[in-house]
């Protein structure tokens, strides 16, 4: 009797189409095309990973690396000031907005001195 009970628990799954369900993309690998040079390339996109997994000290550490490779980087900032954004990890008496606040004051300052590169998508 628990064989029957077995197979026919079981003999629904056996008609079942096979599904079909698409792997999703490799994750890991990251494309974003930006006006950085070439130096510049592994720790900026090794900031974004971080970034987009909420390791905030991790990613601003990668993104100044990336500013002093290629001090024009303008994206190499953004990052840097996106990683106090972090209402996820808010720590009680650190001064997030003022640090990003800030950070976005010293963009606003490389690009009126000329400093920064930024593409027209970038600058979008």
């Amino acid at each position: 009797m628990q064989i029957l009970a077995l197979l026919f628990t079981l003999w629904p799954l056996s008609v079942l189409p096979e599904s079909s369900h698409q792997p999703a993309a490799d994750l890991s690998v990251l494309n974003f095309p930006n006006s950085g040079l070439p130096v510049a390339q592994q720790p900026f996109l090794a900031g974004v990973h971080a970034l987009h997994n909420f390791w905030y000290e991790e990613a601003r550490d990668n993104f100044r690396q990336a500013q002093r490779l290629d001090p024009g980087f303008g994206l190499a900032y953004w990052g840097e000031a996106m990683t106090h954004d972090n209402a996820l990890l808010y720590e009680p008496g650190f001064d997030n907005e003022e640090l990003g606040s800030a950070m976005l004051e010293r963009i606003a300052e490389l690009i009126e001195n000329g400093q920064l590169r930024l593409d027209e998508r970038e600058r979008a």
